[in-house]
């Protein structure tokens, strides 16, 4: 016997749509902003305490190849920092956030 007061299953699908999608929106920006805090924390200083050999005063070198040729490339997704790496080999050595 059907009670007068049930609701059909399907009235709830579109709550659990929108539900499940501000979870997922949460979920993005808080790894977002977890991976933003681990890259600004992998700044020069970093870099010369991991890699000492590597930095010398201001010059710096690849921790894998050695090579000198270090570029910078933006990182953009909001996270305003430029990654600074090897020209030869692609390694990523170390973040800084962009200039204004």
């Amino acid at each position: 016997m059907k009670s007068e007061y049930s609701t059909p299953l399907s009235a709830y699908i579109p709550v659990a749509i929108v539900f499940f999608g501000f979870v997922f929106i949460i979920y993005k920006n808080i790894t977002r902003i977890l991976r933003n805090k681990e890259l600004r924390s992998q700044d020069f200083v970093w870099y010369k305490n991991q890699f000492p050999t590597h930095v010398n005063g201001t010059k710096v070198s690849c921790k894998s190849c050695h090579s000198t040729n270090i570029g910078t490339e933006r990182l953009m997704h909001k996270s305003y920092l430029r990654a600074h790496l090897c020209r030869t080999c692609g390694t990523t050595l170390y973040h800084s956030p962009e200039s204004k």
